[in-house]
């Protein structure tokens, strides 16, 4: 079988040595300006441990490292090598355009957190039966309920300011504490370090939150929904 990393735009660099899941050779199969990057392997090598979740990044991020790439996601296999183009010319436009959004691009990862003790959840008096207890249960709705507008809110207020840097991204809103958000955004690479420091700007402005930034990645939350009839899952 057929293990599937990533679909790439070749530039001519060789990457003959890349290794992937359970030490398998990486090898590319080329389809008119298309490259998938691939190993043999066993049904059962192919399974999430994390070693083999490890590999599989290592390939990706190396590939990355000189092409435009779209990741496969972990765990994808295909029957044989003509499976792979036969994926590949079944979504050619779509691919194409994805490799164009994400050409000299990666994604970085924000994330938005309360402190931990601000998000502790109240306590609920021990007293199924009294008025003590439907109170508490008030009290925590609103609390949720508070969170929530705040988190979203806040996200939005973040996001507006990542995303204006950034050439696509995502959103999710966490409504209960402590997180508030997670983005994705899909940054030119030469643009990173501005990403970075746009990103501590916020925290200082707002010291009442937590925000980690994290990539560069490959741009894992950008890659086009493709037809994929074949796919086994290992």
């Amino acid at each position: 079988m057929v293990y599937v990393y990533a679909i790439f735009e070749p530039s001519g660099k060789r990457f003959d040595t890349l290794h992937g899941v359970g030490d398998a050779p990486a090898y590319v199969q080329l389809s008119d300006g298309i490259g998938v990057a691939w190993s043999e392997v066993a049904g059962a090598v192919a399974r999430p441990t994390p070693d083999n979740v490890w590999r599989h990044e290592q390939v990706v991020e190396a590939i990355m490292r000189a092409h435009a790439v779209l990741p496969v996601r972990f765990g994808t296999v295909l029957r044989d090598v003509d499976a792979l183009d036969a994926l590949v010319e079944r979504n050619r436009e779509r691919l194409c355009e994805g490799l164009r959004r994400v050409r000299d691009c990666v994604e970085l990862g924000v994330r938005v957190l309360l402190p931990n003790e601000a998000g502790t959840a109240s306590e609920v008096p021990d007293d199924s039966s009294g008025r003590a207890y439907l109170l508490a249960r008030l009290r925590e709705e609103q609390a949720r309920r508070d969170h929530e507008t705040f988190a979203r809110e806040t996200a939005a207020r973040l996001h507006a300011q990542f995303s204006s840097r950034a050439a696509d991204s995502t959103l999710r809103v966490f409504p209960n504490p402590p997180f508030l958000m997670a983005g994705a955004y899909l940054v030119p690479r030469d643009r990173t370090d501005e990403f970075r420091r746009c990103v501590t700007a916020a925290g200082e402005a707002e010291p009442s939150l937590r925000l980690l930034c994290t990539g560069p990645w490959p741009p894992y939350h950008f890659v086009p929904e493709l037809a994929l009839p074949e796919v086994q899952r290992a």
